[in-house]
C-alpha cells in the first residue's frame, strides 16, 4: 500500500516468497539491507552475494564480519552513508570487488565451516 501512496510503483517491487534467491538477486544491480535491529546471520547478504551483486547494509550485529572484505564500501551508519556509497558504486561498478566477497562467504561461512565450528564449541576446543 505505502508503494502505491508514494508513487513508487515503477521503482519498487513487492514479491512472494522467493525460491531460488540467486536467481531472484541476479536480476538486480545492488540491494539494499536497511537492518533496524541487529542481524545474526545475513541470509540475505548472502544469497545476494553469492548471485554476484553487492549488497549496501546498515552496520549492526554481524553484517560488518560477513562483509568483512568490502566492509567499507557496503557497511553505512547513516541514509547519507549509504547515498555516497551507492552513488560511487553506480558511477563505478569495479568499486565492489565482489568475488573477494564471494570467497570471503564460501570459505569462512560454508556448511562445513560452520559444522566444524560448532563441534569444536560442543567438544570444549
Amino acid at each position: 500500500e505505502r508503494v502505491g501512496e508514494l508513487d513508487l510503483g515503477d521503482v519498487v517491487a513487492i514479491s512472494p516468497p522467493i525460491k531460488d534467491p540467486i536467481s531472484f538477486f541476479s536480476q538486480f544491480s545492488f540491494a539494499i539491507l536497511p537492518s533496524i535491529v541487529e542481524e545474526t546471520f545475513g541470509r540475505t547478504l548472502v544469497e545476494a552475494i553469492s548471485a554476484g551483486i553487492p549488497i549496501f547494509a546498515r552496520d549492526m550485529g554481524m553484517v560488518s564480519q560477513l562483509l568483512f572484505p568490502e566492509r567499507d564500501k557496503l557497511v553505512y551508519k547513516t541514509e547519507d552513508e549509504l547515498a555516497v556509497l551507492v552513488a560511487k558504486y553506480v558511477k563505478e561498478k569495479s568499486f565492489v570487488n565482489i568475488p573477494s566477497l564471494q570467497n570471503h562467504i564460501w570459505e569462512t561461512f560454508s556448511t562445513d565451516k560452520q559444522i566444524e565450528r560448532i563441534r569444536m564449541v560442543l567438544m570444549g576446543h
